[in-house]
Formats: structure tokens, sequence, C-alpha cells
């Protein structure tokens, strides 16, 4: 397979055997190169100003004050925009339960679907 499965994967074990069942799923949505911060953006509300401001902040930091590398821009941006929050520096977890992130967008479903037909078949 060249490509993941876009609901994601999972190999059941021979018949017979104490070998466990194995689930892959690749960050941000089994489709799109990525880091679980780019699976967090999903969830940054769609209408929200601040977070354009945020990723421009992030764009425009000058030549030699930026200490973080390429790959490394989307933790830059989600945890600025946790950080612009009413209570900055909450955990992602926590985040989700304050609403600074929401989890009722499609991509969540996906994940949350793939999980339960993993761990509970």
């Amino acid at each position: 397979m060249k490509t993941p499965s876009p609901g994601g994967t999972i190999l059941d074990p021979p018949i017979d055997t104490l070998l466990p069942r194995v689930g892959i799923w690749i960050m941000p949505d089994n489709q799109t190169k990525g880091i679980l911060e780019d699976f967090l953006r999903f969830l940054v509300p769609e209408e929200s100003r601040l977070f354009d401001h945020v990723k421009s902040s992030v764009a425009t930091i000058p030549e030699g004050e930026k200490r973080f590398g390429q790959l490394d821009e989307p933790k830059a941006i989600i945890h600025t925009w946790l950080a612009w929050q009413e209570e900055p520096g909450k955990p992602m977890g926590t985040a989700i339960t304050a609403r600074y992130l929401d989890p009722d967008v499609a991509q969540v479903d996906v994940l949350v679907a793939w999980l339960k037909q993993l761990f509970f078949p």
C-alpha cells in the first residue's frame, strides 16, 4: 500500500496466536504529512481571527530570532495559540475541555472511529 487508508489501518494477528492486533495511524489525519500539532490545528475554531494572527506572528519572527526549525513550526503555532487564551499554558487535553480547541470536527470523528474499531472490535 503506497498511501495509508484514510480510516486508519488495523492488522489482525494470525488465528490461534497470542499476538496482539496492531493499529497504525499516521498523524495528522492519515492522509497528509505532519505531526500531532497539525492534527490539533483542525480543532482550532475556523472563524478565529486570533489564529490568523498567531500564524502571521510566527511567520514574521525576525531572522536570527526564530529558535526553532521549520519542522517545529506547527508546535510553535499551536503553543502560541494556547498561550494567547484566557488561561494561558493549559495542556492540550485540558485545552479541549476548556473549548480552546473544538473536538467536534470531522477529523476527530474519523480518529475516534478508528480507535473504537481497534480497541473495541
